[in-house]
């Protein structure tokens, strides 16, 4: 159903958009049973392995990318993100255009690295990110 949702939205005046599923997003609580939906040939709902619930699983055939977010602290909530070269969903930005983190090394002559054989850094990232348009993902989120 979501996979249908996601693929069957238009524009404001009825026209497709023509997007494709390509990706699903789960907490690391959901991680093994999306990659068994993603990935397994068969899916069983219940029968097990004699059981009239063994059927062919479609979804697999879709080539979803399994991508498992730490940060998604809720089982119940998971989410299908449309193929990002169809639709812009998330822009980010980095500041000066520079994309890689600079690295700062503390000066190897500043207080008491000799006595106590430590050095110290620090990364710094300059970058932002905004949500640009919902129709590229799909959530499924329970309350």
């Amino acid at each position: 159903a979501a996979i249908t949702a996601l693929e069957t939205q238009t524009d404001t005046d009825g026209t497709p958009l023509g997007l494709t599923a390509r990706g699903l997003i789960v907490p690391p609580d959901l991680k093994f049973t999306a990659a068994a939906l993603v990935r397994s040939a068969i899916v069983d709902y219940g029968g097990g392995t004699s059981g009239p619930y063994m059927t062919y699983n479609a979804i697999r055939d879709e080539n979803l990318g399994l991508i498992v977010s730490p940060i998604l602290t809720d089982a119940n909530n998971w989410y299908l993100a449309a193929d990002p070269g169809q639709i812009d969903t998330i822009h980010v930005g980095f500041l000066g255009g520079q994309e890689e983190p600079d690295l700062l090394v503390e000066a190897a002559n500043s207080g008491g690295n000799f006595e106590s054989d430590r050095k110290r850094f620090k990364v710094r990232h300059d970058h932002v990110a905004k949500a640009v348009d919902w129709r590229g993902l799909y959530a499924a989120v329970v309350t």
